[in-house]
């Protein structure tokens, strides 16, 4: 086999044990090397030091789409809440329109407890006659 394609072969990881037993001796017989040869010397080397080939993923584990479900509720759920907190609390109606100040529902509630009060009182008209009417 060629020398060169050889070499390429093992850059994209598409060469069989034999095939790099084969580059190994073919890199260490040499002596004038280039740096892609020294590199690949030192990978060999390192690879035999450690008892164990080089391990590449050449490609990507799937999706998992567990994850991206639940990725996409958890973001929904938060939006939910940001969008439920961001309304303004609401402390009663006048007219039909909403109040959100407290201090607006307080004046109102007081208005409306002043009317109830003098609704109940009674007229001085009518005050003078019970009086008068007690006595005969």
């Amino acid at each position: 086999m060629d020398y060169n394609s050889l070499m390429q072969r093992y850059w994209r990881a598409e060469t069989s044990a034999a095939e790099e037993r084969e580059l190994k001796e073919m890199l260490t017989d040499s002596s004038n090397l280039t740096t892609e040869e020294r590199a690949a010397r030192a990978m060999m080397r390192y690879a035999s030091l450690q008892k164990q080939g080089v391990n590449i993923r050449l490609r990507q584990s799937k999706p998992r789409y567990w994850q991206m479900a639940l990725a996409a509720c958890a973001c929904s759920l938060v939006a939910g809440l940001t969008i439920w907190l961001a309304q303004p609390t609401v402390y009663g109606y006048y007219n039909g329109e909403p109040i959100t100040s407290l201090a607006e529902a307080q004046y109102h509630a007081e208005r409306v407890f002043a009317n109830l009060a003098q609704a109940e009182l009674p007229s001085e008209e009518e005050l003078m006659q019970k009086l008068f009417l007690l006595n005969e």
